[in-house]
């Protein structure tokens, strides 16, 4: 029995899918949609969102690990930026490569009306989270600044002390 050896050819369009379309030049490709390489990369590409998601929620959701610390405002607003950020990345990226067969890490949403509101909503809480961290700002009495309380005061001068 002998094996086909003709290379496989696929597109890459923002239509996603790798068909070709009005007899387009097509590119030869080892990391196909349903191919273990692309499988293996999907997930390990998919895994560090999933853990940056999850330790960032763990920053936003109080829980034990927070009892006895004081947390100013942008610590959340950063934690819940960072949760809903990975959050949207891990469902777009899921959904492009399961529903679609995409087989880039390009998203070929990237140029949609709706991932510019995405992108532009996102940059916005960004920015509202500096102006709120620099209003948040002050002056520890032995000259350091901080945004945590008058209450880790004794602790953020004795860790500038000693060094």
């Amino acid at each position: 029995m002998e094996v086909d050896k003709t290379p496989v050819m696929i597109h890459v369009s923002s239509s996603g899918g790798g068909r070709a379309s009005d007899g387009e030049a097509l590119a030869p490709s080892r990391f196909l949609a349903k191919s273990w390489p692309s499988r293996i990369f999907r997930v390990v590409y998919i895994t560090p969102l999933a853990l940056f998601w999850v330790l960032s929620l763990g920053f936003a959701v109080p829980g034990p690990w927070q009892i006895g610390r004081a947390h100013p405002l942008t610590n959340y607003l950063a934690a819940i930026n960072g949760s809903v950020a990975f959050l949207v990345m891990m469902v777009m990226y899921v959904y492009y490569w399961a529903r679609l067969g995409c087989e880039s890490t390009v998203l070929p949403c990237i140029g949609k009306p709706w991932f510019k509101v995405l992108v532009c909503m996102e940059y916005t809480f960004m920015l509202s989270t500096m102006v709120i961290s620099a209003l948040e700002t002050r002056r520890a009495p032995c000259g350091v600044y901080t945004t945590m309380g008058k209450e880790i005061d004794p602790f953020v001068c004795a860790s500038f002390d000693s060094s």
